[in-house]
């Protein structure tokens, strides 16, 4: 059985909702059928420059004259019973200013169940706006210089390319007409200078274009499958370097990304796993995979000559960056892979000691995140 309620004890809802206003901690406003304030909080009265301004009895319209016919429309809609809420508002105000708001506006009702007036709760996310906008202009910039940076690569590459096959077919011209110049050890130098510079512009052409393609020809691939054309292919290598593989991806194990790159990948890793195998040990190469949620994990794992990664960790994925002496070594493979990886919003990670072997650890997505 409820208590009687006193005649000090009954208090109206107005009451109520104006002690409940007074101590709110978030801005809150409260209103008669007029649009009169009745009460307001105090972080209603900071976020709108109030004060210490009195309120009670002012129409809200009188507080801010740059109020709408939308915001007036919206007001008489919650007096007939509506709710209405808006997650951001954009609003300039009388003084120039600008201000951004997410608000909850509702009907109030008093003790014979008529609406008394409306309730407001606004928060001010003006500066959350201004960050986002921020964010987005440095996005719109740094996307600005990406085009602008690849378009200049696509410039360079091109015309080195023009430049160097130019010097090439000189020098084929030159043989042609003067076959005994080419015993001259300036002449030697010259055409190992073309070949260099026409190396590094292909190079250089390959890594202009990963990133082009990246948001072209993304499908599901079936990384098993893919793994086993590029054991096919380095079968003879890994038989004359006695290397033994072992694949123990799941067969039907996929992953969401480029073809081309995830054959490139995993064609870089192998062959350096077989390429730097070591001479004194059983060689194997032993290849892993999981799904792990919207990831699929892929672990190359070999029993190599390994590096040290306390002297050349920072190095590993950098450009011509060489640490073993051998013929092949042109330093731009784990450069090239790991900008194919992350072009397909993937990572690449190495664990490495000297002379126990070396992992690479390539995760990428098996699903679409658009």
């Amino acid at each position: 059985m409820y208590p009687q309620r006193t005649q000090e004890s009954r208090k109206s809802p107005e009451s109520y909702y104006r002690i409940f206003i007074d101590q709110a901690p978030h801005a809150i406003a409260m209103f008669d059928r007029e649009i009169r304030y009745i009460g307001a909080s105090g972080k209603w009265r900071a976020d709108y420059n109030l004060g210490d301004r009195e309120l009670e009895g002012v129409s809200h319209y009188d507080i801010f004259p740059e109020i709408g016919e939308d915001w007036k429309l919206i007001h008489q809609e919650c007096l007939a019973g509506a709710v209405n809420t808006n997650d951001e508002a954009y609003f300039l105000r009388e003084d120039g200013s600008e201000q951004w708001i997410s608000w909850d506006v509702r009907p109030w009702y008093d003790d014979a169940g008529e609406i008394g007036g409306i309730l407001m709760y606004t928060e001010d996310i003006t500066d959350r706006k201004r960050s986002e906008q921020r964010v987005q202009n440095l996005l719109e910039i740094t996307q600005s210089q990406n085009n602008r940076l690849q378009n200049f690569a696509h410039i360079v590459s091109h015309n080195l390319r023009s430049h160097a096959g130019n010097i090439e077919f000189i020098l084929e011209l030159l043989a042609e007409s003067h076959p005994e110049l080419q015993k001259e050890e300036l002449i030697q130098m010259l055409h190992s200078a073309s070949g260099n510079l026409s190396t590094t512009v292909r190079d250089l052409n390959e890594i202009a274009i990963i990133h082009s393609r990246a948001s072209k020809c993304f499908s599901h691939i079936n990384l098993n499958e893919t793994l086993e054309k590029v054991l096919e292919v380095t079968h003879s290598e890994a038989v004359k370097q006695q290397v033994s593989i072992y694949n123990e991806v799941p067969a039907h194990l996929e992953v969401w990304g480029i073809p081309a790159y995830v054959e490139s990948i995993c064609l870089n890793l192998i062959t350096n796993a077989i390429r730097y195998s070591a001479p004194d040990k059983d060689r194997e190469v032993r290849i892993l995979g999981e799904k792990a949620w919207h990831l699929t994990h892929l672990t190359i794992s070999d029993n190599g000559i390994g590096i040290d990664l306390e002297r050349h960790g920072n190095e590993v994925f950098g450009m011509y960056k060489t640490f073993h002496d051998h013929p092949q070594s042109h330093g731009l493979g784990l450069f090239i892979t790991k900008n194919q990886v992350e072009a397909m919003s993937g990572s690449i990670t190495i664990d490495s000691n000297v002379g126990t072997g070396t992992t690479f650890r390539v995760s990428l997505p098996n699903q679409r995140n658009d």
